[in-house]
């Protein structure tokens, strides 16, 4: 099972693809297109770090407060 995922440098715009990743503790997304963090984000429940940062989000849904396990959320420098 996949516990770590790193797509940064990418020019992805979503992943929401991604969330269907249940065993997933870190993930990586900074430096891409992405625009908004999905709804099904609560799904993943093992998540621990999300790196997010020079991206183009201009808010955050409350659905990220449901993760009780991430303890580093790295948002900075977004559009």
């Amino acid at each position: 099972c996949i516990k770590s995922l790193s797509i940064e440098d990418n020019g992805i715009k979503e992943f929401g693809g991604i969330t269907k990743w249940k065993t997933l503790e870190t993930l990586y997304l900074s430096n891409n297109r992405i625009s908004e963090i999905p709804k099904e984000i609560n799904g993943l429940k093992r998540l621990k770090k999300l790196r997010i940062s020079s991206n183009k989000i201009k808010s955050i849904s409350n659905e990220i407060g449901d993760l009780d396990n991430l303890f580093v959320l790295e948002i900075s420098n977004n559009k």
